[in-house]
């Protein structure tokens, strides 16, 4: 199996998946994120997730307390969801949301997203459907800078 390295050649992970471009762009890798399989999409420079849409929603106008993730139109999913919020990195928060639990519908105040460095606050509060809680994170730099590499062992 393959496994991902950061800069400094330590393995982070299983790579379970490869992109399915020409030139592979990104690999998903397996990681334990509080006793959750988080399965999390990278870049040689860059955490992903495992989301369309790369948002962390939150009901608070500050980007802090309870956080959640859009399941999508289907509702649910077979593995916990995956954001990487944040778009600096070395500064990345891996948010992980339980896919076992019913979905809500909760207004939302602010977004954190894969492609922006802060909080994004919207004007008024708007309704989202089909959301599951976040229930576990992880400071992506304790798994060591990138660039990232993959590896036969």
């Amino acid at each position: 199996m393959l496994q991902l390295l950061n800069a400094n050649g330590g393995v982070i992970g299983p790579v379970v998946d490869v992109s399915n471009d020409v030139v592979a762009r990104s690999v998903r890798v397996a990681l334990d994120v509080g006793g959750y399989l988080a399965l999390v999409d990278v870049r040689p420079d860059l955490w992903m997730g495992n989301t369309q849409t790369l948002e962390v929603l939150f009901a608070a106008n500050d980007c802090t307390g309870a956080a959640y993730i859009a399941a999508g139109d289907s509702g649910g999913a077979m593995v916990p969801l995956t954001v990487a919020a944040g778009s600096v990195p070395g500064s990345q928060v891996l948010y992980v949301a339980d896919n076992t639990v019913a979905t809500q519908s909760l207004p939302i105040a602010s977004k954190m997203t894969n492609s922006t460095p802060s909080c994004f606050v919207y004007t008024s509060p708007d309704t989202t459907s089909n959301l599951l809680p976040v229930v576990a994170t992880l400071d992506l730099a304790t798994l060591g800078p990138g660039p990232f590499r993959v590896v036969r062992p």
